[in-house]
């Protein structure tokens, strides 16, 4: 895990906004995306959800979790 620290560690780079983007064919990964989202925006974190499509930069970022579904051993393209 990043460098192998402990992952509390990582909660000063979470005092920046996250991105969570995905790619989803069948709305099944968003769906995900969305909860992921929702948990963390309940814990209290500023988070902006797109379409990887739709990320144009990550520079404002200080974490970023990108999911994708996976078809015939290929990611999905955004």
């Amino acid at each position: 895990m990043l460098g192998g620290g402990h992952p509390w560690r990582l909660v000063g780079r979470l005092a920046k906004p996250s991105r969570v983007a995905y790619a989803s064919r069948n709305h099944g990964t968003e769906e995900m995306a969305a909860e992921i989202t929702g948990t963390l925006r309940n814990a209290g974190f500023e988070v902006d959800l797109r379409a990887a499509a739709d990320v144009l930069t990550i520079e404002r970022y200080g974490a970023v979790i990108v999911g994708s579904a996976v078809y015939m051993f290929q990611w999905e393209s955004p």
